[in-house]
């Protein structure tokens, strides 16, 4: 439905509609899209998992309809969607089962600071391709910057990471789930990271994916909370073969255990997101497992605004010349105020619809 016809509803980021043409993730072909599953399906995103798209009703920022299916964008051809799932999905699907008996569900409970993980056996060559080519379905962003990567890994070449993008991964916290693509956020309490000038210190990202019990962020360059909060740098792994091996313990010995900023009680009131309207997709759940969602959590779900880029303009011209340009469009917590960091430059989807 196009939002100028659902008084004034309109989805957060891109609204692929299933008649239309667009690029796909992968291969860059513009073809009808099918639905690419983030994570993949036998990681949990099933067909019987509810997730909702975020949606702003005039400047509120709220959770959308929710449907059964799983968290799934319109971002691959039917090819490219068959072919990941054929050759790589399995080995994700095997690599998260392994580490659901170190997810922590509930956020009342104390836990140390780096959780062990188990001496299974995983092949991280194909766990990489997995995550990162769902990862292109949140927006074309990744296939536009950096084509032949993108293309090497799908065909399962050893192939090393663009210097300017890394990925890192951690334990997924609680039972909510988020995916989003290019992003771009920051943490405005008394006392967080700030950068020379005293601003905030940025967290840009191509892509994210919070579904428990796995949390990966693919970077754009080298700082972000996933930095200063131990993750690991996975990135190495798409050198390996894709039949190569390993016990996790090897290549993982531990892991932070994480929350989505935007789901933390510690952080949602301060978390700043800037956001690529209409261009990169976003999804959540508040209760991947369907029994309830923790009550406490309920805010970190409602109560976020969003603010037009005529209005982060204006905010920033009060700011004084220190302050930094605005993105294409931002959803911020309703108690926030700040300038917001530009995202990358990136060619738009001009064929791109709304529907809610």
């Amino acid at each position: 439905m196009n939002s100028s016809k659902n008084h004034g509803v309109r989805v957060l980021g891109s609204a692929r509609t299933s008649k239309g043409r667009y690029s796909c993730g992968v291969c860059g072909r513009i073809r009808k899209m099918t639905k690419a599953h983030v994570p993949p399906q036998c990681a949990g995103n099933s067909l019987i998992f509810p997730s909702y798209r975020i949606v702003s009703v005039g400047q509120d920022v709220k959770p959308g309809r929710t449907q059964l299916g799983g968290i799934s964008f319109l971002g691959h051809c039917q090819p490219c969607n068959s072919a990941i799932g054929q050759l790589y999905d399995a080995a994700y699907g095997d690599f998260a089962r392994s580490l659901r008996q170190v997810w922590i569900k509930d956020h009342k409970l104390t836990y140390p600071s780096l959780i062990k993980l188990p001496d299974s056996q995983f092949i991280p060559g194909k766990v990489v391709r997995s995550i990162l080519l769902a990862m292109c379905a949140t927006s074309p962003y990744m296939f536009g910057r950096w084509p032949d990567f993108v293309e090497q890994m799908m065909a399962g070449e050893p192939t090393s990471f663009p210097p300017e993008l890394r990925l890192y991964l951690a334990l997924a916290r609680g039972r909510s789930a988020r995916v989003n693509g290019l992003t771009s956020g920051m943490d405005l309490r008394v006392g967080s990271p700030r950068d020379e000038d005293g601003t905030p210190l940025v967290t840009n990202s191509a892509s994210s994916v919070y579904f428990p019990p796995l949390a990966w962020e693919a970077l754009l360059g080298d700082s972000g909370e996933p930095v200063r909060n131990g993750w690991a740098d996975v990135s190495n792994w798409s050198e390996l073969q894709t039949d190569e091996v390993f016990r996790i313990s090897e290549l993982l010995p531990s892991l932070p255990s994480v929350t989505h900023p935007q789901h933390s009680r510690e952080t949602r009131d301060h978390w700043t997101e800037a956001v690529t309207n209409d261009f990169s997709n976003y999804a959540e759940c508040m209760d991947i497992e369907r029994i309830r969602p923790d009550p406490a959590l309920q805010p970190s779900f409602l109560g976020k605004v969003s603010i037009g880029t005529a209005e982060i303009d204006e905010a920033r011209h009060a700011l004084g010349p220190k302050s930094r340009p605005s993105p294409s469009a931002a959803a911020l917590p309703s108690r926030t105020q700040a300038s917001i960091q530009r995202l990358p430059q990136t060619e738009r989807n001009s064929t791109a619809q709304e529907e809610a």
